[in-house]
């Protein structure tokens, strides 16, 4: 009889972590590429633009030591759901923004938390927790899912907000990524 052996379960939750972590974080910098877009729409300055990015950095720095407690008391699970809907309704509301208090509050506020729920801290602690001897292989894994996001979702929504607008590409981002995240 052939012994047929079954692909460890691990694999499979680094398989959807690394969704998550290529979808979650890119919604930080959505305002990187829909910027020109704001800009020429709203007039509004880089300078201003901008610090919708900044804000989102500090919420994610600050934010990740209550998240890692969070991990840890409640599990990944709920916290990646938690952010999965805090990036929906984040990038939701982003796309609706016509005052900069708006931006600062979507974008840098509901924004940075779900990124600091979805990315690197629950990523990698939630892989850690399955591997001890491949946690450098699936660590590396997910840490390429970053970059591998970045480097095909910028191209795929700048063409998006080309062919539609901004305000309509950020919500299909919104539904497409916050409904992978959560499910």
């Amino acid at each position: 009889m052939n012994a047929q052996k079954k692909v460890f379960y691990g694999w499979w939750v680094v398989v959807a972590l690394f969704f998550v972590g290529m979808l979650g974080p890119m919604g930080r910098y959505t305002i990187t590429v829909f910027g020109p877009y704001i800009r020429e729409e709203l007039g509004w300055s880089a300078t201003s633009i901008g610090l919708a990015l900044t804000l989102s950095l500090w919420v994610y720095a600050f934010a990740s030591i209550p998240v890692g407690w969070l991990i840890d008391r409640m599990g990944s699970r709920r916290i990646v759901l938690m952010g999965g809907i805090l990036l929906l309704f984040g990038l939701w509301g982003f796309s609706k923004s016509s005052h900069l208090w708006q931006l600062y509050l979507t974008l840098g506020g509901i924004v940075g938390l779900g990124v600091s729920m979805t990315h690197f801290l629950m990523t990698q602690s939630t892989a850690r927790k399955w591997f001890s001897k491949r946690a450098g292989l699936a660590g590396g894994i997910l840490t390429a899912a970053f970059w591998i996001g970045s480097g095909t979702l910028s191209p795929l929504l700048t063409g998006l907000a080309n062919i539609t607008s901004w305000r309509t590409a950020s919500v299909i981002y919104a539904l497409s990524a916050g409904t992978i995240i959560i499910l």
